[in-house]
């Protein structure tokens, strides 16, 4: 209760004393940022029909599986927008709270939405309509994803995971943490929908077998601050990165060794993903940096940087979601103020 309650202050405070520039319309424009790689910048325009506010952040954007269309959960609403011609294809905003995650089916045919109102929503990406309302979890929901055939959505809430069946919106399965508290901040299912991870406050990570619902290993990543913000396996399924403080963690899947820790970022780690290709893991932090690591080396490939500029200067605009297109020449990074930037490499990153 005390952590809902300081969570709460928080947002008080940041929709308080933030202070954004007038930008009601499309802004796209193009800007040498380095070598090989250009950077768009995309503000998203106020809308009357959804519920945001002028200070909301982006909190999570995810590519389709086509890369055609780019969905942005912001506020109460998600948008999908067609990528290609720049334009809305469906608002969704029936949730009556803050959108914390979602995840496109790997067929692109339903997006799944989860909220602080308690409940997951699964929309059809095709009519824009409303399939199935998930109100089972007990408490704020913070995390879904798609299992890799698009038979399961799993859902992460307090203590607790739980897995739906896609097609009737029925619950097949629950996985209590050992520790039985703390929110679970992230979920993701290894490529073969064999494993299932989940990270909380409770400062562990657990692989679970999705079968058989037995806890499979526990993790317990080096973190000074305790909570794990984001995890998320590689393409091949061997490694899992988790989102550690101001550091990323790379882990072995099979042996549950910690084999890398990667350091740079000045303020927590919000987002990461890796390349379709798996060679690379974008982090996104608050501290307005956007990292690209090689992830068989554990180097710094790219740093990649946007400013914002209002009446009281110029400074790093916080990042809190990354994505990558699939063919994966394009980073999307989402942050404060409705702002996206596209990273595009003349090849890939």
């Amino acid at each position: 209760m005390l952590n809902k309650i300081f969570i709460f202050i928080s947002i008080l405070i940041i929709l308080a004393t933030t202070t954004c520039t007038s930008e009601d319309t499309w802004t796209w424009k193009d800007d040498s940022n380095m070598e090989h790689v250009q950077v768009d910048k995309w503000v998203v325009p106020e809308r009357i029909t959804a519920t945001v506010l002028s200070t909301d952040r982006i909190r999570d954007i995810r590519y389709s599986s086509d890369g055609r269309i780019l969905a942005v959960a912001r506020g109460y609403s998600i948008t999908l927008y067609n990528i290609d011609k720049r334009e809305e294809h469906f608002v969704f905003s029936d949730h009556t709270n803050w959108v914390q995650s979602i995840s496109f089916s790997p067929d692109g045919d339903t997006l799944a939405s989860a909220s602080w109102d308690k409940t997951i929503r699964l929309w059809d990406t095709n009519t824009g309509k409303l399939k199935y309302t998930l109100t089972h979890p007990k408490d704020w929901t913070w995390s879904v994803s798609f299992s890799p055939d698009g038979e399961t959505l799993a859902s992460g809430s307090w203590g607790t995971i739980y897995l739906w069946d896609t097609h009737t919106g029925d619950l097949k399965k629950t996985f209590t943490n050992p520790q039985d508290w703390g929110e679970i901040k992230s979920i993701s299912f290894s490529p073969d929908g064999y494993t299932l991870a989940s990270s909380s406050e409770d400062k562990y990570i657990y692989l679970w077998n999705t079968n058989t619902g037995e806890l499979k290993k526990t993790l317990r990543p080096t973190n000074e601050f305790g909570e794990i913000n984001f995890i998320v396996f590689s393409p091949d399924g061997h490694i899992l990165a988790s989102a550690n403080g101001r550091t990323v963690q790379l882990w072995d899947v099979n042996t549950g060794k910690l084999e890398k820790i990667l350091t740079g970022h000045r303020n927590w780690v919000e987002s990461i993903v890796f390349s379709p290709d798996g060679h690379t893991l974008a982090s996104a932090s608050r501290d307005g940096d956007v990292r690209l690591w090689d992830t068989s080396t554990g180097t710094l490939k790219y740093t990649l940087t946007a400013y914002r500029e209002n009446q009281y200067g110029k400074y790093r605009d916080p990042k809190w979601s990354v994505s990558f297109s699939p063919d994966g020449k394009t980073l999307a990074t989402a942050s404060d103020f409705a702002t996206i930037y596209f990273w595009r490499h003349k090849e890939k990153f």
